[in-house]
């Protein structure tokens, strides 16, 4: 830096005395005047002694926000990596999930057919357990039915006959049980 300095130095120098030399022969000619010189010295002067002591403090400065700017940079330059890995990983998983859901749907469907082919299947088989049930008990009533009128139509028949015998007299008494030997030996035949 130093070096940098000294060269910008003797030549802000170098300039201002040639300019001097030319100042001194202008002067002469066209009257220029020296103020212009000396405020052209103080200038340089004041930009030198700004190089000298502000330069170190300016380059830091434009250095650390150099090296935040990377930082930064490289910062998101990670954070947009992970985004991007991350909304790669995001689609891969709704693909899969896609994909599952489709196939459990359409497993769900099947699966509903089945069951509902199934259960169709088992309520016929129930309905005609249940139609051939009534059929029995219809079938195993009716003969309960014709049991007890058969039962109720031999006692009132057997009363009709006792009824009968207490009434007839003696002679019909007889001829009654000829009638019923008759009969009882004509069924052993």
């Amino acid at each position: 830096m130093r070096p940098t300095f000294a060269s910008i130095i003797v030549f802000a120098f170098s300039i201002l005395a040639r300019a001097e030399e030319h100042g001194a022969h202008a002067a002469a000619h066209e009257g220029a005047p020296k103020v212009v010189i000396y405020q052209a010295i103080n200038v340089v002067l004041l930009l030198a002694i700004l190089v000298w002591f502000g330069g170190p403090k300016i380059k830091a400065y434009f250095n650390q926000r150099y090296d935040d700017f990377m930082k930064q940079a490289t910062a998101a330059a990670k954070i947009k990596k992970d985004l991007e890995e991350k909304k790669a990983d995001l689609l891969r998983r709704t693909d899969v999930l896609r994909k599952t859901a489709e196939k459990s749907i359409s497993e769900s469907k099947k699966d509903a057919e089945t069951m509902f082919i199934q259960e169709i299947e088992k309520a016929r088989a129930t309905a005609i357990k249940m139609d051939k049930d009534a059929g029995q008990l219809l079938s195993i009533d009716e003969q309960k039915l014709s049991e007890r009128l058969r039962l109720e139509a031999l006692a009132m028949s057997v009363q009709a006959a006792e009824e009968q015998l207490q009434a007839a007299g003696a002679s019909e008494k007889g001829q009654f049980n000829q009638q019923f030997n008759q009969r009882v030996e004509g069924a052993s035949v």
